[in-house]
């Protein structure tokens, strides 16, 4: 169930594996990475992690190794239509990227 507080819209912190999906439009903004993730069954979202932990990073799909986020949600108003989810990128061990 998602949950409000006085700062941010929270999800359960449920991992979410990223393995098989597709790594594009990578960016990187001082010590923090962001790309975009697509899954094999077509939804993508963005993703942010810190660039020490996604070593390796590159354009294309995850196929082996432990990748896993947690979905949180970005608000900018008090006004919950505009939520903004995005994944925080939380394990990144032995990815490798074809």
């Amino acid at each position: 169930m998602v949950e409000l507080d006085e700062y941010r819209l929270r999800y359960p912190n449920d991992y979410v594996p990223m393995k098989g999906g597709k790594i594009s439009q990578i960016k990187i903004n001082h010590d923090i990475v962001e790309f975009v993730l697509t899954s094999e069954s077509g939804w993508s979202i963005l993703c942010r992690g810190p660039v020490d932990l996604a070593k390796g990073i590159k354009e294309g799909s995850i196929v082996s190794g432990n990748a896993e986020g947690v979905i949180h949600f970005r608000i900018d108003s008090k006004n919950l239509s505009n939520a903004k989810p995005y994944m925080k990128l939380e394990v990144w061990e032995n990815v490798e990227i074809e």
